[in-house]
């Protein structure tokens, strides 16, 4: 009844040869951990059991940070251990993907998109208090205990450095990512070499700095 249901659907094609007749294959689900189905609805999370044919309902939130701190279990380290190597939080926010849990997801459903993802996550496994990455940057610049055993130039260099973390994230701070000295912000200082080489000791330094940056940040 095209009134109550809509139109017909169209007629199923015809099979090909050597193919029998029969319903479409189920949609996969989010993702299989342990043996058992997790699929994202909304803001819940359905963990159907096979063995059992037990289903059970948490909130993505719960969910999430049940997630966090089983992973932090495997790695046998806290997150912010996990947060400050770029390598293992790499490793974790995959891990993450693979149990259903999107980071993007996250941000809509916390309304949250001023907090460093690491604090959303601390928050949701542990009950902490979250930041935001412009707080974290601002705790940062007035470190000075910190920043004083790098020359003006260098300093110059992290600060810009932070304000590009408080305004995009955490992908920001990275000593991995040379190329981020090729963003306009820091033509005034000569470019990604004079940088490198002149302001810092070499790439070895200035990835040693950057690291610093990264334990100072999550200090906290």
């Amino acid at each position: 009844d095209p009134d109550w249901d809509g139109p017909p659907s169209e007629p199923p094609l015809p099979p090909t040869k050597g193919e029998a007749r029969g319903p479409a294959p189920p949609r996969p689900p989010h993702a299989i951990v342990d043996g058992r189905e997790v699929r994202v609805i909304g803001r819940k999370v359905s963990i159907y059991d096979p063995t059992s044919n037990g289903e059970s309902f948490l909130s993505y939130e719960e969910y999430t940070g049940n997630v966090v701190k089983r992973l932090e279990a495997d790695f046998a380290k806290e997150l912010k251990e996990i947060w400050i190597n770029v390598e293992n939080r790499q490793q974790f926010v995959d891990r993450l993907e693979s149990h259903g849990i999107s980071i993007t997801h996250i941000r809509q459903l916390m309304e949250n998109y001023d907090a460093d993802v690491f604090d959303i996550l601390y928050h949701l496994a542990h009950g902490s208090k979250m930041k935001t990455r412009k707080q974290r940057a601002n705790e940062l610049k007035n470190k000075k205990s910190f920043l004083e055993k790098y020359p003006d130039k260098a300093r110059e260099v992290l600060s810009i450095m932070m304000d590009l973390y408080a305004e995009s994230g955490y992908q920001e701070i990275n000593p991995e990512n040379l190329n981020i000295l090729k963003l306009k912000e820091f033509e005034k200082f000569g470019g990604d070499y004079v940088i490198k080489n002149k302001i810092f000791k070499g790439t070895d330094d200035y990835k040693k700095a950057i690291n610093q940056v990264l334990e100072v940040l999550y200090e906290e």
